[in-house]
């Protein structure tokens, strides 16, 4: 196996951060994934940017 380079640095305050609401049960949830994303308690993919 290859190493990486060593560990990621870095903090939650860095990474971007996305609002989606899933159509199916309601819940506003916060994703960093711009493209797709699945609720997290339903685990579906019906969801929209909130």
């Amino acid at each position: 196996m290859c190493s990486g380079g060593g560990p990621m640095n870095l903090t939650m305050d860095e990474l971007k951060w996305f609002r989606y609401r899933c159509n199916d049960c309601g819940k506003v949830y916060k994703s960093t994934s711009e493209r797709s994303s699945i609720c997290p308690d339903c685990k579906s993919e019906d969801v929209a940017k909130a």
